[in-house]
């Protein structure tokens, strides 16, 4: 499971820890309407879903599939 650490002030990338490790990565395909803000990363060849609820603030990184 990817924990979410943090994120560029213009959502250019995205850091998060692994099995006690932090790695960052390139968002893709970025849209963010100023309520949320959704990207896209790879990671161990699997595709992920980052998103962002803006107001309550609430991360979550999803494993699409």
């Amino acid at each position: 499971m990817l924990k979410y650490v943090e994120r560029s002030f213009y959502n250019e990338w995205v850091s998060f820890e692994y099995k006690r490790k932090t790695y960052t990565r390139d968002l893709t395909d970025v849209i963010d309407n100023g309520k949320q803000c959704f990207g896209y990363f790879e990671f161990n060849n699997k595709k992920y879903q980052l998103v962002i609820f803006v107001n309550p603030y609430d991360v979550h990184i999803l494993e699409l599939i």
